[in-house]
Formats: C-alpha cells, structure tokens, sequence
C-alpha cells in the first residue's frame, strides 16, 4: 500500500460508459493494468462551498481555473477515521491536490472553531485557512460512492479509477450518518 502523500499532480479525464464500453475497457486493460492494493474502497467527501454556491456554479462553467476544498473518508466514517481536508485545483486540465490529515472529529472541531490541532503545520494548513476565510466556505454537500482503482504494471503514476453508486444529499453532511440520499445515475433495469 502505497503512503500518505499531501501534494499530488495529475491530469484527469472523466468518462461515462455504459457496460458495453466498460467491458471492452476491462479487456484492453487486461496485462497493462491491475486492482491496486486498495481494492474496493467506499469514499465518503463533504463539500465546501459559498451560501449561494459559487464554487459549483463556477465549476460548472468549465473554466480554465477552478478550486474546491473537500473533507474526504475512505470506508466506514467515525470519530477515529483518518480524515483528509483537501484543496483541489485544476489548471489548464491538470489537477493539483493538497491536503492535510487528522482525525474525523479533529477535522469537525476546526471546522466548527478554525482551530487546527497542534500537529498539523506548514503551508498547507494556511491554504486551506486562507481558501475558507476568503470564500466563506461552509459545508454543503455530501457525497459517497464505492471505487475500485487500477495501477498500470509498468507505469505506477497510472491510475485509471472506477465509480459507481455515487450519493449525494444537501443535509445531514456529516461523513459517518447514513450513505442515503439521491443516487446521482439511474439504476440498471
């Protein structure tokens, strides 16, 4: 399993395909890529945003530019799990992601008081202090889904992920309730 790493760069591209195009997709893979060592992986992520949605709006817009700040879980959320508050930026179609990591109720206390605790320094934590206070950010939206993520044999920095049951719900946004709300597809007749 691979480390925690706070700063990442990527270029994503985000498809979606119907079991046809999947299949065929599986096939292709086949000796190129495999599961990494994660498996399965429900992730659970609470989204920032301004009273009045601005950063969603603005992100719909497809600008050159955009940001947003998460609140993420991996699996089953409670006052113990690793949590991680991450600022993810894309530029010019590459993301840069920064992120910090605590515990689940540490991550509820700064949220609700600004106060981070004492073992999170450097400038990651004042970004995502600054990007809070500049916007006026509140927690807004929460949404789960269940990913399998693929690695590439010969090329590590190649991850190809999959998702699917992708929830959302605008109340209760807090990580450990109940992964109910509105599925974002529509269900396989």
């Amino acid at each position: 399993m691979a480390g925690f790493k706070d700063v990442f760069q990527r270029i994503e591209v985000k498809y979606l395909l119907d079991d046809i195009q999947y299949n065929e997709l599986m096939k292709r893979l086949e000796g190129m890529a495999a599961i990494d060592s994660y498996g399965e992986t429900s992730i659970l992520n609470i989204y920032f945003d301004t009273p009045d949605f601005k950063l969603i709006e603005r992100s719909l817009e497809k600008p050159k530019y955009k940001e947003k700040l998460r609140l993420r879980t991996y699996g089953k959320a409670s006052d113990d799990t690793n949590a991680f508050i991450e600022i993810k930026k894309k530029y010019k179609g590459v993301v840069y992601k920064r992120r910090i990591s605590m515990k689940l109720q540490e991550a509820y206390d700064y949220i609700e008081t600004g106060k981070l605790p004492e073992h999170l320094v450097g400038n990651i934590p004042v970004e995502i202090d600054y990007m809070i206070n500049r916007y006026r950010l509140f927690p807004k939206a929460y949404i789960s889904y269940k990913r399998v993520a693929w690695a590439g044999n010969n090329n590590p920095d190649l991850r190809i992920t999959f998702d699917r049951d992708i929830t959302s719900r605008y109340d209760d946004v807090k990580l450990e309730s109940q992964a109910d709300g509105h599925k974002i597809l529509p269900e396989k007749t």
